[in-house]
């Protein structure tokens, strides 16, 4: 029963790091969803046309 205790509640423990991790991941996915939400709140059309393109750079005249 304590080995038990080791592998599951010692915060160095496998176990204890891949729970750790896998947490931080879905707080990652959540967060990049709540982005891509308000996204498509404010532009609803772009799940039609996709994400404008980003303003050109004007191009610096060609030296001869």
């Amino acid at each position: 029963m304590q080995r038990a205790d080791r592998s599951l509640l010692d915060p160095s423990a496998p176990i204890q790091r891949n729970a750790e991790q896998t947490l931080h991941d879905l707080q990652r996915a959540a967060q990049s969803l709540r982005v891509l939400t308000d996204y498509l709140q404010r532009h609803p059309e772009s799940l039609l046309r996709g994400k404008p393109d980003d303003a050109k750079i004007p191009s610096s005249p060609e030296r001869r």
